[in-house]
This record gives C-alpha cells, sequence and structure tokens, in this order.
C-alpha cells in the first residue's frame, strides 16, 4: 500500500490516506510485464511452432546492440574466436533509456530494408542469416526497453532467425520469449550462432583419418584379389601351359615304353622258357616306337616359344595389361613394357615409333 498520514493533535487521532494498492512483492513493472506477457501469448506471439531453425555455417550474422557498450566487443571477440569465416555486421540502436525501445524498432526497420535492397540488386547472398538481439545486463528498469510490445512484434516480424542475449542468466525478457532462440548471456548468444573451429577441425581430422583407412582397407582386399587372378592368369599361361603339358606327354611316353618294353621282355622270357627266339618284328616296333618319341621330342623342342627365344627373339608386353605389342600404335610415347629373352625379363618405356 502506497499513501500518506494525518495526525490531529487535539484529537489525538492518525489517519491512513491510500493512493495505490499492489499485491505483495510484486511492483509496477512486474505487474505490467505479466498482463503484457499473457495478452501477446494469447495472440501466439510466443508459440513454440513458429520458432525457426539457426543456420549451421552462417556466412553474415547482424548484430543489433548499441555500439559503445562492451556488448557488441564480446560477440565480435566470441565470433572471431570460434568462426572466423563469418562476416558481422553491426546494426547500431540504444538498449536503455528513454527512446531506446523505438531505437531497437527503428534497428530492425533498417535492417529489413536494407535486406529488401540486397534482392533488388541482386545481391541475396550477402544478406545475413539470423540476428542477435543483445545488451548487458540490469535491473528490470534497465531491461525494459525489451519488454516493450513494439520491440516484441518487431522481433516476431523480422524475416531473419532472431537469437536474443539479454541481461544475464536470471534475466528474462518478453523479446526472449518472441525470439526463435533465447541465450543466457550476450556472449552465449554468439557461441549458440557458429560453430567451433576447433570442435570442426577435430571432426574434419577424424572423418579423414576414417576415410583413409577405409581405402586403405579396400586398397587390400583389391590387391589380395590381384594377387589371386594373376595366380590364375600364371596357371594360364601358354607358356607354363606348353611347359607342363611337354612334360606331361613325356611321362606318358615314357610309361608307355615302359610298359611296352615290360610286355616284351616278358613275352620274350616266355618264348626263351619255350626254347625259342623273340620274333624280330616286335622288337623292330619297339625300336621303330623309341625314334619317333625321340623326333617328337625333338620337333616340340623346335617348336617350342623358348626355342625361338634362344635364337635371339624376344615377346614384348605392356607392363599395366599384359597384353603382347604387335604393332607400334599399340605402345605409344610413354607406354611401360616388359620384354621377355631366352634367360630372363627386362624392362622398357617407349619413347616413340619410327
Amino acid at each position: 500500500m502506497h499513501g500518506r498520514i494525518d495526525l490531529f493533535e487535539q484529537q489525538g487521532a492518525v489517519q491512513l490516506y491510500v493512493e495505490s494498492i499492489q499485491p505483495a512483492g510484486f511492483g509496477d513493472l512486474a505487474i505490467r510485464f505479466e498482463a503484457l506477457k499473457a495478452r501477446l501469448d494469447a495472440e501466439g506471439l510466443f508459440a513454440q511452432d513458429r520458432k525457426r531453425p539457426l543456420p549451421q555455417r552462417p556466412t553474415t550474422i547482424a548484430v543489433i546492440t548499441s555500439p559503445t557498450g562492451v556488448v557488441w566487443h564480446d560477440i565480435a571477440t566470441v565470433l572471431a574466436r570460434r568462426w572466423p569465416m563469418t562476416r558481422v555486421l553491426l546494426v547500431p540502436c540504444r538498449v536503455q533509456g528513454e527512446g531506446s525501445a523505438e531505437s531497437i524498432v527503428r534497428a530492425f526497420g533498417r535492417l529489413e530494408s536494407w535486406l529488401k535492397a540486397l534482392d533488388r540488386d541482386g545481391r541475396a547472398a550477402e544478406a545475413p542469416q539470423l540476428t542477435i538481439l543483445a545488451r548487458g545486463g540490469g535491473s528490470l528498469e534497465d531491461l525494459w526497453s525489451f519488454n516493450d510490445e513494439r520491440v516484441v512484434r518487431a522481433v516476431v516480424e523480422h524475416r531473419l532467425p532472431v537469437v536474443t542475449g539479454v541481461g544475464h542468466e536470471v534475466d528474462v525478457t518478453l523479446a526472449d520469449f518472441a525470439a526463435d532462440v533465447r541465450a543466457a548471456t550476450p556472449s552465449a548468444a554468439a557461441e549458440l550462432v557458429v560453430p567451433d573451429r576447433a570442435e570442426w577441425l577435430g571432426s574434419f581430422r577424424r572423418a579423414g583419418d576414417r576415410t583413409a583407412a577405409a581405402v586403405a582397407r579396400l586398397l587390400d582386399a583389391v590387391r589380395r584379389e590381384l594377387a589371386v587372378e594373376q595366380r590364375a592368369l600364371d596357371r594360364l599361361d601358354p607358356r607354363v601351359q606348353l611347359v607342363a603339358d611337354r612334360e606331361r606327354v613325356g611321362l606318358l611316353l615314357d610309361r608307355a615304353v615302359r610298359v611296352a618294353e615290360i610286355g616284351i621282355e616278358r613275352r620274350a622270357t616266355a618264348l626263351r622258357a619255350a626254347g625259342a627266339d623273340a620274333p624280330r618284328p616286335l622288337l623292330a616296333r619297339l625300336a621303330a616306337a623309341r625314334a619317333t618319341l625321340n623326333a617328337s621330342a625333338s620337333a616340340l623342342a623346335v617348336l617350342g616359344p623358348q626355342a625361338t627365344l634362344d635364337r635371339g627373339y624376344a615377346i614384348v608386353r605392356r607392363s599395366g595389361d599384359g597384353a603382347i605389342v604387335r604393332r607400334p600404335s599399340d605402345a605409344p610415347a610413354g607406354t611401360g613394357l616388359s620384354i621377355r629373352v631366352a634367360e630372363g625379363d627386362l624392362t622398357a618405356t617407349t619413347e616413340g615409333s619410327a
């Protein structure tokens, strides 16, 4: 209760004149705050479904605050430290005292006009992606400009997402309810709107390490597959196959000769036991078979690639795919070559064709 007291000395009486009454613990500004909050909330200005998400890495940020206070310096310092690639646009205004609410609303208006001018000039890429509204701490009276209905509506109608950093953590204004995101302090608002470059670089390095490890595993798997294919190709190499076939034919012929000799020897033994000589035609066939075998082996040796290499010829292949080079166009300048001669392999690189 607020009022005055009158004293009537002759009668010995005291009289109290009450001029105003308000609930205990609430001041006039607190009552106005709650009443305006309830009315604006009923209009849906504080609804969560109208809150907009913040861009992850904004290229430009607008800051509405006083140009002479420490708040502007703190915000600029935090932004430069955490994400120096971001441009910061200061929209100056008064944040305390008579006319401060009108100054804040005019700052929003100037920013809106500049955004429209950028759109007209085709320079929308230079426009900020969000706006920070900030000021330092103070009493309820000091922060009252941010409870002004005009400021609240300017925040709601602003085309960009708005982050408020007004006062200290315990200070709450109506502009905080209207903003898309409320930060506890101006510095906290700056930290909210940009990533930390140290954390970003760390995550980037970790992603690079994971990528390098994945590529290494893939290359190892490919190398193993190539080794398997190389072994299969080696088994299918005509030279290797020819040597194997020659050895197999030789073994089969030797086995056949041994079987024939054993059979002839047994027959001759049986004939001798019976008192007769071994038939000459059979011995003649055996000698002829041996002569044929020797001639075939000599022919295989002459026709084999090794005999050709022994005469001074060579087999030229491309190093990359192993294809045989038959004409100059198969190996343009700079092509790596593998040259097989009689007693080994040589490597070479083409310089051009004659």
